[in-house]
């Protein structure tokens, strides 16, 4: 399982993006939605669930991601200050462009498996459903007869 992968960001810079690990989510007070559907009954669990994909894309600029070099071979590390509180070779979240923070957060959530496909693939079985129809499941018309040990047709 690969847990790190150096990208091409479409500026030309580069870095080293790791998996998001348990302690990230710890340390954040960030616990992800694994299970389950989205609640639609109201707007405040629709803001919530912003909340939490904008505090996860956050964790995946600042914390699972190196230094970038830029192509001018400068290193910049992203955090989270305001522009007069920088200090050189930082960036903050809000300086990065659209394309380079959406390349670096997706490839953190592929390597990280949480994806709408890694979702799918993880949710739980539906329900068991009722039995509708008058035949028996699979097996059950069949009987080991006691004395040969071979099954023999039900009856």
């Amino acid at each position: 399982m690969q847990t790190r992968k150096a990208i091409k960001l479409p500026s030309g810079a580069s870095c080293v993006i790791r998996k998001l690990c348990g302690m990230d989510f710890l340390n954040s007070k960030e616990i992800p939605q694994v299970f389950g559907e989205p609640s639609k009954e109201s707007k405040s669990a629709d803001a919530a669930a912003v909340e939490r994909g904008v505090a996860i894309s956050r964790l995946a600029l600042t914390r699972a991601c190196s230094p970038l070099t830029m192509p001018d071979k400068r290193r910049l590390k992203i955090v989270e200050k305001e522009l007069d509180e920088l200090k050189p070779g930082e960036i903050a979240v809000e300086e990065m462009s659209d394309e380079d923070a959406n390349a670096i957060i997706t490839g953190v959530l592929e390597l990280t498996n949480m994806t709408r496909e890694a979702a799918t693939t993880i949710a739980p079985f539906p329900e068991k459903q009722e039995a509708t129809g008058g035949s028996s499941p699979a097996g059950e018309d069949l009987r080991a007869d006691p004395g040969s040990g071979v099954a023999n047709a039900a009856g």
